[in-house]
């Protein structure tokens, strides 16, 4: 009776942790696009390539259909941004354009969220790679032993904002692997109707297609559609409830359009997270040691 009754519960908890969506609402569409990118590492730091890949960039963005939305994958630009400004020209359309970029801020750069229009960043990527974008401060005083890599004196920006402010609606952002931290994602998804994810190099194919299912199991979570756009790997389009609307069957250069449907609300496991399971657990052990306390009585 006791194991049936834990079962039943177990069930009841997992069901409405990952199921029970109690105010989401789906929103009117919108027309987006993402540029799937196609260059090498050893191609970062040349400014004569990343000028070029700007005009090529910018030229697949003024393709007709004209998007209301357009995401550009990570490090777009990859060199600082002040160094290559003049090559960027503003779009003429009402598209919104955001793109990977480095930004210096006067002191030091930033990996970042780029509005082409505004030509200002909107969201700022919190968690750096170790001896790729920055040195852990327990081993600067081995840095001179380390291969000197392209942008990795990187910071974080303390004034991060949560959200993107995108016509009527509310977009939070992930750069690179940061889509790993679920427990910010759920946070910054409350409030928000898209989610934008935007990722660099996986020429491995495990590690790409872990993270397009990792891609998947956000979405679900927050019940928040994603617009997915890669340096190498596969760019999709996944809905609120993980399916892959379209996706990027080719390498290479790849233009995506689709239509979007932004959500309102939240999920129950954003609300609660892992309380509910944590809880149930709890009382389980509780029951079990009461009920082993009760047979060693007798």
């Amino acid at each position: 009776m006791i194991s049936t009754s834990i079962l039943g519960l177990l069930f009841l908890v997992l069901f409405a942790t990952k199921q029970y969506q109690p105010d989401m609402v789906s929103l009117p569409l919108i027309s987006a696009c993402l540029i799937s990118g196609d260059f090498a590492l050893k191609d970062k730091s040349h400014r004569h390539l990343v000028i070029d890949r700007i005009k090529h960039y910018q030229q697949l963005t003024n393709l007709e259909p004209i998007a209301d939305l357009t995401l550009w994958p990570e490090s777009s630009i990859s060199v600082d941004y002040q160094n290559v400004k003049a090559y960027i020209n503003k779009i003429e359309s009402d598209n919104t354009v955001l793109l990977g970029s480095y930004y210096h801020n006067g002191i030091s750069s930033n990996n970042v969220l780029l509005d082409m229009n505004s030509k200002q960043p909107v969201y700022y990527k919190q968690h750096l790679i170790p001896f790729g974008e920055y040195t852990p401060n327990w081993f600067l005083s081995f840095k001179s032993l380390l291969p000197k890599f392209h942008m990795d004196e990187l910071i974080t920006h303390k004034n991060q904002r949560q959200h993107i402010i995108f016509k009527d609606l509310k977009l939070f952002a992930s750069i690179c692997f940061e889509l790993l931290f679920s427990k910010e994602l759920l946070q910054n998804s409350k409030q928000a109707n898209i989610h934008i994810s935007d990722l660099g190099w996986f020429d491995n194919h495990n590690a790409a297609s872990y993270l397009l299912k990792v891609a998947r199991i956000r979405a679900i979570e927050t019940a928040k559609p994603i617009i997915y756009s890669v340096n190498h790997g596969t760019s999709a389009f996944i809905d609120h409830k993980g399916n892959i609307l379209k996706q990027q069957h080719n390498q290479g250069t790849y233009v995506l359009n689709q239509k979007v449907a932004p959500q309102q609300g939240t999920t129950f496991y954003a609300q609660y997270q892992d309380k509910p399971i944590l809880v149930l657990l709890c009382s389980l052990f509780q029951a079990w040691k009461k009920s082993t306390k009760n047979k060693h009585s007798l």
